[in-house]
């Protein structure tokens, strides 16, 4: 899911793809988060829980169709990865 997730992140921009892949990396974390509580058994969280999940879907969509022509770089999508990565671990 997580490479799934960064197809959709590139740019011909180097700040603007990081950005942009932090902007994805803090939803997913969001999203974590959020499921993590909804695991615990807070039922409060269920609308938050979609909201997230919604808000992600968009961006990714976004992220597509704007990064469409770079979706096949290796270099970038691995940088993507990267971002993701180091976004995630700072997840709590």
């Amino acid at each position: 899911m997580l490479v799934i997730l960064n197809v959709s992140l590139f740019s011909c921009g180097e700040s603007e793809f990081e950005a942009d892949s932090r902007k994805m990396a803090k939803l997913m974390c969001k999203e974590i988060q959020v499921a993590v509580r909804a695991a615990n058994g807070d039922a409060t969280v269920k609308d938050e829980l979609e909201k997230v999940r919604s808000e992600r879907d968009k961006l990714k969509e976004e992220l597509s169709l704007k990064y469409q022509t770079e979706i096949a770089n290796e270099k970038m999508r691995k940088r993507a990865e990267e971002i993701t990565s180091e976004e995630l671990a700072k997840c709590k």
